[in-house]
């Protein structure tokens, strides 16, 4: 809950940014077709990086992202 999300497009500008939800999800709606890539950060983790996401019109992109502790790298 509380991790933010920054979406960009292929040239790597900020289109669009979110909080996650309380069960840790989050959404973009009504993309342009393309490619994009996400970075999530969250107090105490280290941050996480997708790259390569491909939205299709009227297509519907399901993500799954884990964050590893920053304890748990040391």
């Amino acid at each position: 809950m509380g991790a933010r999300v920054f979406l960009y497009n292929r040239y790597s500008l900020l289109v669009r940014q979110a909080l996650t939800n309380a069960t840790g999800k989050f959404a973009f709606d009504e993309l342009t077709p393309g490619t994009y890539s996400i970075r999530v950060l969250l107090a105490s983790f280290l941050p996480a990086v997708r790259g390569d996401i491909s939205v299709a019109a009227g297509s519907e992109n399901l993500l799954r992202i884990n964050l590893a502790n920053m304890a748990s790298t040391v």
